[in-house]
């Protein structure tokens, strides 16, 4: 039979020093958990992103595509220029964001997207801040199936040292104050029918070997429609635990009197044993959107997340009218 610490020993470094403070000091293992939920193992979410629970990666489009899954840009021919902003509450912090997405270029339906995000992350403690740039190109061959890849630069500084102390468990910079990195993300999305989507997604490919950029793949299938939508997500994520995690996420969307967005959606995060529920609404019309959405969890560590925006619709000005980000 093996001893009682073996499983304690065959942890990483990293983890056993969180194992050991969570027992001895249980008040900043909380902490330290709510700083790796308001990070968000690094994803950048619009307000429709936030309202159904992240689960884009087959059924996101315009903008939203170029942070879930960035071969979805082609699914629409679109013209869109947002602004976004997100908020965690409970650990002081925001994201300050702005994304363009032109799907009208080019006859052949290649579409290509640039955002830049910056955050400030509890400047009294960890005061982590990062600017986030990206850009990527999506391409369909033929209808039924779209590729697409997205570049992504990453700066971040980090004055404090986070609720654990000089730690790479606490800070996940080893010691570091700045850490600078290029990565990408690559995308698949079949088309088999047109209201079915299945999307294949690998973000941070690059292994940055790091919480802050983890590794991630995920697989989404959903239904697309004019006025309905929904979609469900498997995401596994392998940089932040000692071993591969696993998130469930589900989302659906209603476009009520062809101009009123309504959302919600449902998330389990295992590696963070988390429960969470969302909702959005927003208003649509040919040549703009506005909208809202809240996340909140049910289990698990407590947070809120709020997030806001809106997109303008440039194609109708000076194309002909396409489809919006629904």
């Amino acid at each position: 039979m093996p001893r009682p610490c073996s499983h304690f020993l065959a942890l990483r470094p990293a983890c056993r020093l969180a194992v050991l403070v969570s027992v001895l000091f249980p008040h900043a293992s909380l902490a330290q958990t709510e700083t790796e939920v308001a990070h968000n193992y690094g994803e950048i979410e619009t307000p429709r992103s936030t309202a159904v629970a992240g689960a884009l990666r087959a059924t996101g489009t315009s903008t939203s595509a170029l942070f879930a899954n960035p071969a979805n840009m082609a699914l629409t021919q679109v013209y869109h220029v947002s602004g976004f902003a997100q908020m965690f509450p409970e650990d002081n912090k925001q994201i300050f964001g702005a994304a363009v997405v032109d799907s009208t270029i080019s006859s052949t339906g290649l579409a290509g997207g640039l955002a830049v995000a910056w955050s400030q992350q509890d400047p009294g403690g960890l005061g982590r801040q990062w600017t986030d740039m990206r850009f990527g190109l999506s391409l369909p061959l033929p209808e039924v199936l779209y590729v697409g890849v997205s570049a992504r630069y990453l700066i971040l500084d980090q004055t404090g040292v986070g609720p654990l102390g000089a730690s790479y468990a606490s800070g996940g910079l080893q010691g570091q104050t700045m850490y600078e990195t290029v990565t990408g993300d690559v995308g698949i999305t079949l088309r088999p029918v047109k209201e079915l989507l299945i999307g294949f997604v690998g973000q941070n490919l690059t292994n940055p070997d790091t919480a802050l950029l983890p590794l991630m793949g995920g697989m989404g299938v959903g239904f697309l429609s004019s006025d309905i939508s929904f979609g469900g997500d498997v995401v596994f994520e392998a940089s932040t635990f000692d071993e591969v995690r696993m998130r469930a996420q589900g989302g659906l969307e209603y476009l009520l009197a062809d101009r009123v967005p309504l959302r919600a959606g449902y998330r389990y995060d295992q590696g963070m044993h988390s429960h969470a529920a969302s909702f959005g609404i927003g208003f649509t019309d040919p040549r703009f959107s506005l909208d809202a959405a809240v996340r909140r969890s049910l289990h698990g560590p407590e947070y809120t997340t709020v997030t806001v925006g809106f997109s303008v619709h440039l194609e109708t000005l000076t194309l002909n009218q396409g489809m919006s980000d629904y």
